[in-house]
């Protein structure tokens, strides 16, 4: 990324002992700019202090506490589909789709080209690097890609592939020019549109330089982006693509945490909860709290447990983290946390637990409300922050943790 952004003037020979050099440098920069996140945001109390050395030094105690549960976070990643109890219920459970059509059209939206001449493109580009086993690297001028492709894939949209797909020189690495921001070119941060990864390409003279590795790996990373509902793009369509597919994800998680506890017996099991007994869940002004996304009921231990089902996106440094923890638990001057607004549904039903009693046929006497989040995958944020709240994600479920909730 770096050297591709420097207009070459044959001045300078980079030796490769000096771009090994330039990487060593780098690795320290980007393990700082990490670290300087946490004082940044103020996320957590790590003394620094000045050494005899003339180093710095840094207490690491808060730095282990965020990275072991950075570390849960991995294990559950690296077990997921280890795990039985969810491999039946996926089994059984009819994902909700989007039409693949709509895609194709909103692809060719955002990037101007389609799906399949993209996959044209790479296949040419891959097939020529295999034609030569003894080179890692690939070079092939533009107007003889042009010249080849030009029966398969109109020329503007080759044109337009290569732009975007490709790095190139410009007057200032840590300055992009619009519409890229300068969150694009820090290499601690993800999903940067300036990245090698969503860039594999790199733009010399009238050239293109590549390596098969990182242009498969590429239009992997591109799709995953798409169907996590995490791409960053500049286009109407393509946002409220993206915006479906998250609620389409989340409304899967919910119906998966759902199917998960309605296998239990002993439960009564409601999801996706807006009225009660004919009363509508909301304040005393007429603002709706929101649905309640799973209430499951306790028969033997007469308890309501209210679940708010979180499909999280997994954080991959401090930053993610941060805004993980303002997210879930800090309210904003125009936005409550999940928290407030989960605790402000349990506060209606604790105020209307004769409606819940009447609504669920249940058995009159003293009945226990209480809260739970499930998250898709371990909640980084409540441990680092030492929150404690009760968030157990997906892969921690089970009856008796259920059971005794």
């Amino acid at each position: 990324e770096l050297l591709s952004s420097f207009a070459n003037t044959g001045e300078n020979i980079l030796s490769e002992y000096e771009l090994e050099l330039l990487l060593a440098k780098s690795l320290h920069l980007i393990e700082w700019a990490y670290r300087n996140d946490l004082y940044h945001y103020n996320m957590m109390n790590v003394p620094m202090e000045l050494l005899h050395s003339n180093r710095i030094g840094i207490k690491h105690d808060e730095l282990e506490k965020s990275n072991k549960a950075f570390s849960i976070l991995r294990e559950e990643q690296l077990g997921y589909y280890d795990k039985e109890k969810l491999n039946e219920i996926l089994q059984r459970f009819d994902k909700e789709k989007l039409e693949n059509d709509s895609l194709d059209k909103v692809f060719k939206k955002e990037f101007q080209f389609s799906i399949d001449n993209l996959f044209k493109f790479f296949g040419y580009l891959i097939e020529q690097g295999e034609s030569n086993e003894n080179a890692e690297v690939f070079e092939n001028e533009i107007p003889n890609i042009i010249k080849e492709l030009s029966n398969e894939i109109p020329t503007e949209e080759i044109k337009f592939i290569i732009e975007r797909l490709s790095l190139t020189e410009r007057k200032n690495f840590l300055s992009p020019p619009k519409p890229f921001r300068k969150e694009d070119v820090y290499p601690w941060r993800f999903n940067r549109n300036l990245s090698f990864t969503r860039r594999p390409l790199i733009l010399y003279k009238n050239s293109i330089i590549w390596g098969n590795r990182n242009l498969s790996n590429s239009i992997f990373f591109l799709f995953d982006l798409i169907d996590d509902g995490k791409l960053s793009c500049y286009t109407k369509e393509m946002k409220e693509y993206i915006s479906k597919i998250n609620n389409l994800r989340g409304k899967n998680f919910n119906n998966l945490v759902y199917e998960y506890i309605k296998s239990i017996d002993g439960f009564i099991v409601d999801k996706n909860v807006k009225k009660i007994n004919k009363i509508r869940i909301e304040d005393i002004n007429k603002n709706t709290l929101g649905d309640i996304d799973v209430l499951y009921i306790n028969l033997k231990k007469k308890k309501i447990v209210l679940v708010e089902t979180k499909d999280f996106n997994s954080v991959k440094n401090y930053y993610e983290l941060y805004n993980e923890y303002q997210r879930m638990f800090v309210d904003q001057d125009d936005e409550k946390c999940f928290l407030t607004k989960h605790k402000e549904r349990e506060n209606w039903v604790k105020e209307h637990i004769d409606d819940v009693i009447q609504h669920y046929s249940l058995e009159n006497g003293i009945w226990k409300v209480t809260y739970i989040f499930v998250t898709s995958e371990h909640c980084v944020a409540n441990d680092t922050f030492e929150i404690q709240e009760k968030i157990y994600s997906i892969n921690e479920l089970d009856e008796k943790l259920l059971m005794n909730i």
